[in-house]
């Protein structure tokens, strides 16, 4: 993965846990209002980049030794008042065939740099979720296709298909867990057309593996119809960071 243009990170202190409960106040785009934005100046298209501050750099107060930094789309960024952050992947939208455009602000990342005075921080940035391609193949072209699921089958807990992450810049702590995860396709309810055969999706995923469940994948078309696939079990754990493909031919599997 490489920085795109228009790339942003926000860069403040580490969230601090509070006995009281208490938490700094809170910005509309869900950050300690301590935290300043920076917008990529150069390095676009690259896996390093340089960043320039939007309305004002980051104060450091005196004798601070570390200073922070975060990647994604803020509004799913909560500070919890036990100093962790709890990150949000749903709402996962593609709005058309074997497009990414979506996936930058679902790729959250976070850093830290140690501070010296008169020195630019080198913030090296490590992702919290991993990301899936869908590579799959319809029963026909002209598909209009709405929704993407990958599902447990059973009810074991061996596999939690996390919906939310909580993390504090260098550890995880829970996760919230579902039986699915879900991304919508196409621009609204409507979908887009596949008119070949062929479904090229993407969606962020946190950590995950399933020892005993099966793993489905269904496909929703703008009629109802699904179009899904055992898949089998992840046995190995997924890494964060990292691109895993899944490549399945689906079968119509709508029940009248």
């Amino acid at each position: 993965m490489t920085w795109a243009n228009n790339d942003k990170i926000y860069i403040g202190l580490k969230f601090e846990g509070s006995p009281s409960g208490n938490i700094p106040t809170i910005t509309d785009n869900g950050l300690p209002d301590t935290y300043k934005t920076y917008t990529i100046a150069s390095g676009q298209n690259s896996k390093s980049a340089t960043f320039t501050p939007d309305n004002g750099a980051f104060e450091v107060p005196s004798g601070t030794q570390y200073i922070y930094a975060l990647y994604g789309e803020t509004s799913k960024i909560q500070q919890r008042s036990d100093g962790y952050a709890l990150y949000d992947i749903t709402g996962q939208r593609q709005k058309q065939n074997n497009d990414m455009t979506h996936i930058a602000e679902y790729d959250f990342m976070y850093a830290k740099a140690e501070y010296k005075e008169g020195q630019m921080p080198n913030f090296e940035f490590h992702h919290v979720a991993a990301l899936l391609k869908f590579d799959l193949t319809l029963p026909s072209s002209g598909i209009t296709v709405k929704e993407l699921k990958l599902k447990k089958e059973g009810t074991g807990s061996s596999v939690s298909l996390n919906t939310k992450g909580i993390y504090n810049f260098n550890t995880s702590s829970s996760n919230t867990s579902a039986d699915a995860i879900t991304l919508k396709l196409g621009e609204d309810d409507n979908g887009f057309t596949c008119n070949d055969n062929k479904l090229t999706a993407y969606m962020m995923a946190f950590v995950f593996k399933s020892n005993n469940n099966d793993l489905i994948l269904t496909v929703t078309d703008t009629n109802g119809n699904t179009y899904s696939k055992n898949i089998g079990k992840c046995a190995s754990r997924t890494e964060a960071g990292k691109l895993y493909t899944i490549t399945a031919t689906l079968e119509n599997t709508t029940t009248n």
